[in-house]
């Protein structure tokens, strides 16, 4: 079972968030988008745990941009939906009584409402007491859902500002306590160890200082309060009460030295308690506590270095339950199934918060599969962008920043990531990226890569770009296609640009060569160990009058590459100056800038 859809109105930062999901749900975005309180919303409906006091919502409860919501009558309402729990007998004899009509596969549907009480007073001016809230299921208000089916179909959360460490110190809120309370041990075995432990704590007690100090703590009550209250204290290891022995048990850390977990580090403390929640949840299911238990965790990469952040939430990723994590780590989303990924977006004062997921983007499973590897290969930074620039290669991605900040854009400070796709294959990632992906604004800078083709000169760059136009939907196909077939490349140009994919005239490196750049290149090469015949060969071309010939271009690529572009690229970003920049770089770093409503003129 799995939620498949969510739906918020009027609450908190969410005008109106209606979003599809995946079997695993990994929530991302910036601070003060909501993920706390998408948590909150799903607790409204699910969380045994939560009293109903906290489900009769408060005035500021409602989304901030509602000037007077009581006295507007405002409702805020919150509808999940589930699917995928016939092969569950206990989830399906719970959820079957509300599925939504019509849905394929089986789906059921549960709605909170907090709205004004029937018939609404008409002698004295609305008030929040005037409010209640009700739950139910499917399309009918009468099939109520109360504490019975949150039992059976529970949410636990655990929260961003957990104490790990004084849980597990803490018998009364340890989550070992449940794991121990299910012991079985016999009792004949408990009284052995009950006498061998009063034996131990007698020896200890009989020697001489011990007993001057309890005989010091007992005279020292006595005069301080008196015999107003009847306290004995004593000395000792643990209680020795059969009954209460296995209450003793405590979990150490480092093997033999058993440190107590107030001696470990902050992550370890993290990973343990994780680790016993993880199967205490396993254990209620197996026993049939609960049909299924819902797990969120809020920042679950507290504490933790970024490889055991990937280790961890790897498994429980792979919990077959459902799982809700809310992260800002790009280390976890990393490791998160394409499907489970739910970016939150601050969509301004008039939209609140808005959220978006790749459940409807058109990928199909090879795509799927080459962007997860990517996302693992890059840790996911991409998802915590504001804007997005992809590039071809290793060159891009140290010169685009390089120029993004001599022509006064600094990327860093516009939230603008720079992404290489390590080829030209762009679609899967303007798919992820576009309106039916994340909605993550973004641009796209390739190569123009012109080359002979039945006698005639076309650029593969152009056509490129056609496909990433028309498989993203970031313009007009048609218009771009006949522009093509009329081989009017001008207009090609700006069309392109105008759906923000932005085409070099050939190589970025020939580009840069033919705006001037050529004796910084030059510089470079000189550093990086050229050739003195190399650099005889190349001062010839940068002088030259007219642009570099195909020939030239393809001696200058060979070159580069056996430096490596990366390696070249890097040596030269310290170098370029905005008087150098191609035109289309330029146009590219402004549009992306100008998409997150930015002024570049």
């Amino acid at each position: 079972m799995y939620i498949c859809h969510i739906r918020v109105t009027n609450l908190r930062n969410f005008r109106y968030l209606d979003v599809d999901l995946g079997p695993k749900l990994v929530v991302v975005g910036e601070n003060n988008v909501g993920k706390s309180n998408l948590l909150f919303a799903l607790r409204l409906i699910l969380d045994p745990t939560l009293p109903d006091s906290a489900r009769h919502l408060r005035q500021d409860d409602f989304w901030d941009g509602l000037a007077d919501p009581v006295k507007a009558l405002d409702v805020i309402e919150v509808c999940v939906e589930l699917t995928d729990f016939k092969k569950n007998q206990e989830l399906f004899s719970i959820l079957q009584q509300y599925l939504v009509k019509g849905a394929s596969p089986d789906t059921a549907r549960l709605t909170y409402q907090f709205r004004p009480k029937t018939p609404v007073p008409q002698d004295r001016p609305i008030v929040i007491d005037d409010y209640e809230f009700v739950i139910f299921g499917g399309e009918n208000e009468a099939n109520q859902v109360g504490y019975r089916e949150r039992r059976w179909l529970a949410l636990e959360v655990l929260p961003a500002l957990r104490d790990a460490e004084g849980d597990l110190s803490s018998w009364r809120r340890s989550p070992l306590r449940p794991l121990v309370d299910r012991l079985a041990v016999a009792d004949n075995t408990l009284q052995v160890v009950a006498t061998a432990l009063d034996s131990a704590t007698g020896q200890l007690l009989s020697e001489q200082d011990v007993q001057v100090l309890e005989t010091g703590i007992q005279q020292r009550l006595q005069k301080m309060i008196g015999g107003v209250v009847a306290i004995d204290p004593s000395l000792g290891f643990a209680s020795s009460q059969p009954t209460r022995l296995l209450r003793g048990l405590r979990l150490y850390g480092d093997g033999q030295s058993k440190r107590p977990v107030g001696d470990l580090s902050l992550g370890v403390t993290n990973v343990l308690y994780l680790l016993l929640l993880a199967i205490e949840l396993e254990e209620k299911q197996k026993s049939s506590e609960r049909a299924v238990t819902i797990l969120g965790i809020e920042e679950p990469e507290a504490h933790l270095h970024p490889h055991l952040q990937r280790l961890l939430f790897r498994d429980f990723l792979r919990r077959e339950a459902p799982v809700i994590l809310t992260t800002h780590s790009p280390h976890v989303a990393s490791v998160a199934p394409l499907s489970s990924i739910l970016l939150l977006r601050d969509g301004g004062e008039a939209n609140g918060s808005d959220g978006k997921s790749v459940v409807a983007a058109g990928l199909n499973p090879q795509e799927i599969a080459d962007l997860e590897r990517y996302l693992d290969a890059t840790r996911a930074e991409l998802l915590f962008a504001k804007g997005i620039i992809f590039v071809e290669g290793a060159a891009e991605l140290f010169l685009v920043p390089a120029y993004a900040e001599v022509l006064g854009y600094p990327l860093d400070e516009y939230g603008i990531t720079v992404c290489s796709v390590h080829g030209t294959d762009f679609v899967p990632y303007a798919k992820f990226a576009g309106s039916q992906g994340l909605s993550i604004p973004f641009v796209v800078v390739t190569d123009g890569d012109w080359t002979e083709r039945q006698g005639e000169i076309l650029s593969r760059g152009l056509a490129r770009g056609i496909r990433i136009a028309g498989e993203a939907n970031l313009g007009d196909v048609e218009a771009l296609q006949e522009a093509f077939k009329q081989r009017d490349w001008d207009s090609l140009y700006a069309q392109l640009e105008k759906a923000g994919v932005f085409v070099g005239q050939h190589t970025l490196e020939v580009d840069l060569l033919n705006c001037g750049l050529g004796h910084r290149m030059y510089e470079s090469f000189e550093e990086l160990g050229a050739s003195e015949r190399w650099l005889k060969q190349f001062k010839v071309l940068m002088n030259a009058d007219s642009e570099v010939s195909e020939d030239d271009s393809e001696a200058v690529l060979r070159r580069i590459e056996r430096i490596g572009k990366g390696r070249f690229a890097q040596r030269l970003a310290g170098k370029v100056t905005q008087e150098d920049c191609p035109a289309y770089l330029k146009a590219a770093i402004q549009q992306a800038i100008g998409k997150l409503g930015h002024d570049t003129e």
